[in-house]
């Protein structure tokens, strides 16, 4: 888990895992996109009805449990955000 501070206060996490409520059914690996229409529900790039509110979370995937290929839509799933495409990242 990283936690960067930006200047003004302001916290953003951009390496780990979070668990969310998948809004659609998902596959494992997918990217993770945020519906707007729905309130920012998360989805996938591969699954749900392709749409102009879908927006990419760059960096984050869905990760499914060992031995499965999806998250069923209402379950909690697990998003790793990877770090990468962080603008604020420093090397």
């Amino acid at each position: 888990l990283v936690i960067q501070q930006l200047g003004d206060g302001e916290r953003i996490m951009y390496l780990g895992d979070i668990y969310v409520t998948a809004y659609e059914l998902v596959n494992d690996g997918d990217t993770v996109m945020a519906i707007v229409s729905q309130g920012g529900k998360l989805g996938g790039l591969t699954s749900g009805a392709a749409s102009s509110d879908r927006l990419v979370i760059p960096g984050a995937q869905w990760i499914a449990e060992d031995g499965q290929t999806t998250i069923a839509a209402g379950t909690i799933g697990r998003v790793r955000l990877t770090g990468v495409n962080n603008p604020r990242t420093v090397s």
